[in-house]
């Protein structure tokens, strides 16, 4: 009984995933007490099931038969319609008692091999390697035995080089470099510990120090003193880092230099008569030893000197005495008396001046001079260079003194004849001239008595002189742009240009239209060039030598006749006015004149943004805008017309080369390229993106801060929005991530 319910149980539990048909074991035929040894054991789905009548029948009596739970497997399948169903046989739950009666009648399940095992851990990481290598040896080291280094006991001990050696300007830093390694490679500290190989005399202030294992360095505090006769010494018998002594010792000499003079005052050739003395030197000197010292001489009159006085001092001698810079280096005085006019003044340092920083004194004197102030009058007039004074140029006239500008009036300067833009100007002792002079013109320049120097001489007397301006050269000019558009008010369609001395110029018209832009531009390019065509574009309708009418020594203007190139008052014309008679070929191509003319009645603006070109469209003699005026931009030949305002919109977009714009009413055409320049060949009228830029501003309260104090610091930020609708707005927030 205790097996047929375990494999009732069994059967219950595979009951959920397939047909379960078993004979014998749960079968409700079964003896009271499930044992049934005299049972029927059927065949299930024609297979007989071991145990069964059907095995003892075959002879096998002597194996004996095992009972047990036994069944088969198969997929289950729904009834066929119609087909009889067995009903469902009654039954109902057991109870919790008769359950539990059941279940410890069950043999107890006990533990077998292998029902108890350790978690499966998987095996742990194997440490990271190490680099190197663990070397076991004893601290401190023993003492190797002295096998000396090989290579470097073949030379001898001594010094290599050294510097500086003899007399120099300045010395910064002494120098002395050893054959041999002459202490151990180790820090500046520790070498500091260690006597230095070498002595310096006299002592000044500064420090020995190492550089590698060879050079020695004094490094003065500064620099070495000046006016000094140094020495420098290594004594025989200085041990180098192998403990080899030198054999021969090494001394060498330099010296600075005495003082002298970097700078004076004063040094001009009109100086005032109480001038303030002033010497400043290459090196520290006593500044009352200086004044002992210093001759001053009016030719060979000396003169006596003295110091400053305090007033004197805190004015004349501020911005030397707030440089620190030249503290100790310079002295300043003065004379006792009024210098004479008119006279060289010798200032002299005699030989044997000495030094605040050595003891040695100059060799030589140590000098500068000056010549004051003589009489007011005229010293030179010139006009050019070389004898060539042209029209326009400026006549300079210098006097000995510099002139008081201030009381200079414009009734003490006459010229005559007068002349256009006459003008004056002052500089020291020169008074220049100008203004539009005409050529083969002599000019009577007078000067009155009354004009001053800053010394308060004057003139004393009328000065005159003669101003004598040669021919003018040839010339031809114009004030024009590589494009040209003529006053709409003007009767004649004439293009200004103005000639001097020049009898003829060549003219050469061509009839074009806008679409020859590009071409004018690409022989602008190459106008000058030998080596390529230099014919402009369009038709040649005017080639001919024109007189030009003017009088001699004048500018004159001559317009230039366009109508041979014009359809009545309108057209596009290329006009070239080249002059005749200039020789060279670098000057004729600078005077020759190039120029596209517009004649038209039309003006024509533009304006683009970030996605489309706006037009406007005026009428050039009153400014009223036009009204259904043609408009067309090429590339890539977009048309359109104008409103009642004058403007037109035309889309933007990508081109490739130069684009203009027509303007077209009736028989008159204006256009305007996308840029003048020549040398250009992109699209300037072009769609492009637009993006929002910030601009910001950021300042603090005051600039200038003592350490650790609290710096305040203050910003404004904006958004600069782009598009149609565009405005200066806050910038949003930064947003964080979610």
């Amino acid at each position: 009984m205790k097996s047929t319910v375990k494999n009732c149980l069994w059967l219950l539990a595979f009951g959920t995933f397939a047909t379960l048909s078993a004979g014998g074991a749960c079968n409700k035929n079964a003896g009271q007490d499930g044992g049934g040894d005299g049972a029927q054991h059927p065949a299930i789905n024609g297979v007989t099931v071991p145990g069964t009548p059907a095995q003892l029948a075959a002879g096998d009596d002597q194996t004996p038969v095992k009972r047990g739970f036994e069944f088969v497997l198969r997929a289950g399948t729904p009834p066929n319609d119609g087909t009889q169903t067995t009903a469902e046989t009654p039954s109902k739950p057991m109870s919790a008692a008769d359950t539990e009666a059941l279940l410890k009648r069950l043999p107890s399940i006990g533990l077998e091999a292998g029902d108890v095992v350790d978690f499966a851990l998987r095996e742990g990481s194997k440490p990271p390697p190490l680099t190197g290598e663990t070397i076991n040896a004893p601290f401190p080291p023993p003492v190797a035995p002295d096998i000396g280094v090989p290579g470097v006991d073949a030379k001898e001990p001594g010094v290599l080089r050294f510097q500086p050696e003899g007399d120099v300007p300045l010395a910064p830093r002494i120098t002395v470099t050893f054959a041999t390694p002459m202490v151990a490679v180790t820090s500046h500290d520790t070498l500091a510990l260690d006597a230095v190989p070498a002595t310096l005399t006299p002592t000044i202030d500064g420090h020995w120090r190492w550089v590698g294992t060879k050079t020695l360095y004094f490094d003065p505090i500064g620099r070495a003193p000046m006016a000094t006769d140094f020495t420098v010494t290594v004594p025989a018998g200085v041990k180098d880092a192998l403990g080899k002594p030198l054999a021969t010792g090494k001394t060498f000499t330099f010296r600075t230099p005495p003082p002298r003079i970097l700078s004076s005052l004063p040094g001009g050739d009109n100086e005032d008569l109480n001038p303030l003395f002033f010497a400043l030197f290459d090196q520290k000197i006593d500044a009352a030893a200086a004044l002992k010292a210093v001759v001053v001489k009016a030719g060979d009159k000396a003169l006596k000197v003295r110091a400053l006085t305090d007033k004197e001092a805190a004015v004349d001698l501020k911005p030397w005495a707030e440089n620190a810079d030249i503290t100790g280096r310079w002295v300043a005085f003065r004379v006792t008396a009024a210098l004479p006019k008119d006279t060289r003044i010798n200032v002299t340092f005699p030989k044997g001046f000495p030094s605040a920083e050595g003891p040695r004194t100059t060799d030589r004197d140590e000098r500068f001079d000056f010549k004051t102030y003589g009489p007011f009058t005229v010293q030179s007039s010139q006009c050019g260079w070389g004898g060539d004074c042209y029209p326009g140029m400026d006549f300079n006239i210098r006097f000995t003194n510099a002139i008081d500008e201030s009381s200079l009036k414009a009734d003490q300067i006459k010229v005559n004849p007068t002349f256009m833009g006459f003008k004056a100007d002052v500089s020291g002792e020169t008074l220049s001239l100008g203004g539009m002079t005409r050529g083969k013109t002599d000019y009577e320049v007078v000067l009155s008595k009354g004009i001053k120097d800053i010394y308060g001489q004057t003139l004393g007397k009328d000065v005159e002189l003669d101003w004598n301006v040669g021919p003018s050269r040839a010339l031809l000019a114009a004030n024009l742009k590589p494009m040209t558009v003529l006053d709409p008010a003007a009767k004649k369609r004439r293009l200004p240009v103005y000639v001097m001395n020049m009898d003829e110029v060549e003219v050469a018209l061509y009839r074009v239209t806008p679409d020859d832009w590009p071409a004018y531009l690409t022989y602008k390019q190459n106008q000058w060039d030998d080596d390529k065509p230099r014919r402009p574009p369009g038709k040649e309708v005017f080639s001919k030598t024109v007189k030009t009418g003017a009088p001699a020594e004048e500018f004159f203007e001559l317009g230039v006749d366009l109508s041979p190139a014009l359809d009545g008052e309108f057209g596009q014309v290329i006009a070239i006015v080249r002059p005749t008679g200039i020789a060279e070929k670098w000057e004729k191509r600078r005077m020759t004149i190039t120029t596209w003319v517009q004649s038209t009645q039309i003006g024509v603006d533009a304006f683009s943004d970030a996605g489309d070109l706006v037009v406007w469209a005026t009428n050039l003699a009153d400014g009223k805008p036009l009204d259904g005026a043609s408009v067309t931009l090429t590339p890539p030949g977009t048309a359109t017309t104008t409103d009642a305002t004058g403007l037109a919109r035309i889309a933007l977009g990508d081109p490739q080369s130069r684009q203009h714009i027509t303007v077209k009413v009736g028989n008159d055409v204006a256009f305007l390229p996308d840029d003048f320049d020549s040398w250009r060949n992109d699209a300037q009228w072009v769609k492009r993106p637009t993006t929002d830029q910030m601009r910001w501003l950021v300042f603090d309260d005051r600039h200038l801060y003592r350490p650790d104090e609290t710096v305040s610091v203050k910003g404004i930020v904006r958004r600069i929005e782009s598009g149609k609708k565009g405005d200066v707005a806050l910038p949003q927030p930064a947003r964080s991530p979610a």
